[in-house]
């Protein structure tokens, strides 16, 4: 199949029936049979891609992807064949292209794209004639933020309450006591012209 014609699949254009997996071209169907080898069963390759894929689009979070890669099994003779499951293989993300690029991050883009032919056809070769892309395992840094520095203890610097600053807080007292000595005689004059006040106004009332 021409590299400019895998570039532009997308997961709806595979099929999987009865383990027998279909992939449908511009140019015609490619079908694809099972091997007794899980390993490099072509069918089985196609949906282990397809579940990474539908994964990727619905968990944002590179980390959760990087997770699921890390905690599946390796493949080997004795596991189970992939195409044999009833899962959806492409469920909801029958628009999105096979193979979208992705950032140095390992991000997809918003909307996804589907990679240039010629990208297709340097991974192609890579993995043909070498160990191809290889998952790297990038230091996580840690989501709590690092516990702030211990307080520096803070000593005391109160002085001792002698008899002097006792003296002196009386004296000040006295003297408070004594500006405030003749206000009670000021306020009872106060109420006194009030009330006098209060009675001329009730007379001159009553006399219209």
């Amino acid at each position: 199949m021409p590299y400019r014609r895998i570039a532009a699949l997308t997961a709806g254009d595979i099929t999987l029936t009865d383990t027998v997996a279909t992939i449908n071209t511009t140019i015609g169907l490619v079908t694809l049979y099972p091997d007794e080898d899980p390993v490099v069963c072509g069918p089985c390759a196609l949906v282990r891609w397809l579940r990474a894929l539908h994964l990727a689009l619905t968990s944002p979070a590179t980390r959760t992807l990087a997770g699921a890669i890390d905690r599946a099994p390796a493949g080997e003779g004795a596991s189970p064949h992939l195409c044999r499951s009833r899962r959806p293989i492409a469920q909801g993300i029958g628009d999105v292209p096979l193979l979208p690029p992705i950032d140095p991050r390992g991000h997809l883009s918003i909307t996804p794209r589907p990679l240039s032919p010629h990208s297709v056809s340097h991974l192609a070769r890579g993995n043909t004639t070498g160990p191809g892309a290889v998952h790297r395992v990038e230091p996580q840094t840690p989501d709590e933020p690092p516990p702030p520095p211990p307080a520096t203890p803070v000593t005391p610097t109160s002085t001792p309450y002698t008899a002097r600053d006792w003296e002196q807080a009386v004296a000040r007292r006295r003297a408070d006591q004594n500006r405030l000595r003749g206000v009670d005689r000021t306020l009872d004059e106060t109420y006194r012209r009030a009330a006098d006040l209060n009675r001329r106004i009730l007379a001159l009332l009553a006399d219209q």
